[in-house]
């Protein structure tokens, strides 16, 4: 089923229906449902915001590679908060992100948007879905980004004990760069991306989570990472989240160099702590490795 909306639907109203929202887990499914903007366009005052949070500095007129995925976040959202999901909204976890990027997307361009659920994974703790964007440029047929984003549900019911997850490995990487996270900046980029998960607003409000510090954002911390990394063009990244980044905090970006998909983690500066594992390269156009069908 496709539900096309004529602009991006309103964060508040939809984190209030996600506190509300309960799992129901009997015969559960992932809904067949594709969600659709059309016809948009950046609104290049926050996408200026946008790169200097994330320490963007190129000065072309191209989007970020992680910036699509921003764009389709409330979209997203409604995906999540709508009865039809069989999963409690609260306390998900963003567990993978993979971007593939045909070609560098002109920031002035028009484009459509869509969001739908693409599988799930099973996890010894519980279960791991996926959420697809795909944003196709005015005029074309297929997508030129393309995003899969991994939601790890934790329920030991649907739990898999014999489902592997292992960690990448990080042997071999330098420091390339450090990176300082304060709460200013946290909320700087929770209102510019509408990410206003109260896990990243302040001390009392992560608490009433079970944090016992706030957050920052993965996705913020992924597009720092991605920054510095300068890897723009025919672009392929997977993306592991691993420990939390809580407030304030230093962390240390690590490649390694000399490899095809160059291998890059995000770890704390003070105890060494992996908060992410990656990799980034060039996309090889012959290969298409995420579904570009359209629904």
């Amino acid at each position: 089923m496709v539900t096309e909306f004529k602009q991006a639907p309103t964060m508040l109203p939809l984190y209030l229906k996600a506190v509300g929202h309960q799992a129901n887990l009997k015969n559960w499914q992932l809904p067949n449902t594709c969600l659709q903007l059309r016809a948009q366009r950046v609104d290049a005052n926050k996408l200026a915001r946008y790169r200097a949070l994330v320490g963007e500095e190129r000065s072309d007129n191209t989007l970020p590679v992680a910036y699509p995925q921003v764009l389709s976040f409330p979209m997203q959202m409604a995906l999540l908060t709508d009865k039809g999901f069989p999963f409690k909204v609260m306390g998900l976890v963003h567990l993978t992100n993979e971007i593939t990027q045909h070609r560098s997307i002109d920031a002035a361009a028009s484009f459509d948007l869509s969001v739908d659920f693409d599988g799930y994974s099973p996890h010894p703790k519980g279960v791991v879905f996926y959420v697809r964007t795909r944003l196709t440029l005015e005029g074309e047929d297929s997508p030129v980004w393309v995003g899969r984003a991994g939601y790890f549900y934790r329920n030991r019911k649907l739990a898999d004990t014999s489902a592997e997850w292992r960690d990448a490995s990080i042997l071999g990487q330098d420091s390339i760069k450090t990176i300082d996270c304060h709460l200013k900046t946290t909320r700087a980029y929770a209102a510019n991306s509408g990410d206003i998960n109260p896990i990243h607003l302040s001390g009392p409000t992560a608490k009433l989570l079970g944090f016992n510090k706030p957050l920052a954002h993965g996705m913020w911390a992924m597009a720092c990472a991605y920054a510095a990394l300068q890897q723009q063009g025919a672009v392929q990244s997977e993306v592991r989240f691993m420990k939390p980044i809580f407030l304030p905090a230093r962390i240390e970006l690590f490649q390694q160099h000399n490899q095809n998909n160059n291998p890059f983690s995000l770890r704390s500066a003070k105890t060494g702590a992996v908060h992410m594992t990656g990799t980034i390269r060039e996309e090889k156009t012959d290969e298409k490795t995420m579904d570009q069908a359209s629904p």
